[in-house]
């Protein structure tokens, strides 16, 4: 079995990256990965709790089961990468950078991912509920069936953006409500939204 905490170890003192391996069952806690970076890498079952991968780069990567809750990513750079059923509560994404990447069944509660850019990436199954994505950026990003309950997206445009068949509700934006021009809503999300207006629909 591979040993991800030695391979860490070793990338640091030799200031190199960790490629092309597959990495099952590995537990970190408390540790800083020091802008590492990795690269056709797949993590399965593996858990980082509390850790520390800011400025850390990700190409080619696939998280698949993993556990990353509570951990900061602030600054990290994904690109063609994989989470798959991937639970990651109360992480801090702030300033992160994804690029054609696609998420599936993730849970992102009570994360942050202020400032982030996300271009050419897919979430489908995801829960971004009671998290902040705040003052971020986005080109091409798709969203399928997910969970947006009480999300804060002060400073965010969401043109574009078609949460249709997504859950949303209670979303924190501006008093002014520029964040929602042009994002693609359904008739009953329109009508939760039209509250934040003060109107009463009466049906």
């Amino acid at each position: 079995m591979i040993d991800l905490e030695e391979l860490l170890e070793e990338a640091i003192e030799e200031q190199g990256d960790i490629k092309n391996v597959t990495i099952k069952n590995a537990g970190l806690y408390y540790k800083d990965f020091e802008k590492t970076g990795f690269e056709n890498v797949i993590f399965e079952n593996c858990r980082f709790s509390q850790c520390d991968l800011s400025g850390c780069s990700f190409v080619n990567v696939s998280f698949h089961d993993c556990d990353i809750s509570n951990s900061r990513w602030d600054l990290a750079y994904f690109k063609k990468c994989q989470w798959q059923s991937v639970k990651g509560v109360g992480c801090s994404f702030v300033d992160i950078i994804i690029k054609e990447s696609v998420a599936t069944d993730c849970n992102f509660q009570y994360s942050n991912f202020h400032q982030s850019n996300v271009q050419s990436s897919e979430f489908t199954r995801c829960d971004f509920s009671h998290g902040a994505i705040t003052s971020s950026r986005h080109k091409k990003m798709a969203l399928s069936a997910c969970q947006i309950v009480e999300t804060n997206f002060f400073g965010t445009s969401l043109a574009g953006l078609d949460f249709s068949d997504c859950d949303m509700s209670g979303l924190i934006v501006s008093d002014t409500l520029s964040e929602l021009r042009g994002a693609v809503v359904n008739p009953i999300q329109a009508v939760e939204l039209a509250k934040l207006l003060g109107i009463v629909v009466k049906e």
